[in-house]
């Protein structure tokens, strides 16, 4: 027999979807350090066991991380396309890169 499942926790750990992750990665300054990353809800994230909405935390006064662990991992190229018709390599990578870093001599091709 398939019964609901209720979860009792105080504690809600979310996955990021690669998405998510890029999406923070491109804008400059964000969730870089533990002095610029915050958070705000709306009352709309979640309810109790008795359906009481969470209490807000505005977006002009966000809470502050209160562990943070900064990104280690450096990207990879997982594929690529090369198209001797109009001449352009395209490099598909497993992360958002900084453009102004790419050195194009440091790509052989074999």
């Amino acid at each position: 027999q398939n019964l609901p499942l209720t979860v009792f926790n105080t504690t809600l750990s979310l996955k990021l979807s690669f998405v998510d992750r890029n999406n923070i990665e491109i804008l400059p300054g964000l969730a870089v350090s533990k002095n610029t990353t915050f958070v705000s809800i709306t009352q709309n994230m979640i309810a109790d066991m008795s359906n009481n909405s969470i209490v807000a935390i505005p977006f002009s006064s966000p809470l502050p991380v209160s562990n943070f662990v900064a990104d280690r991992t450096p990207p990879q190229l997982m594929t690529f396309d090369l198209n001797m018709d109009t001449l352009t390599l395209t490099l598909h990578l497993s992360k958002s890169v900084n453009v102004s870093s790419l050195n194009v001599s440091a790509i052989i091709l074999q």
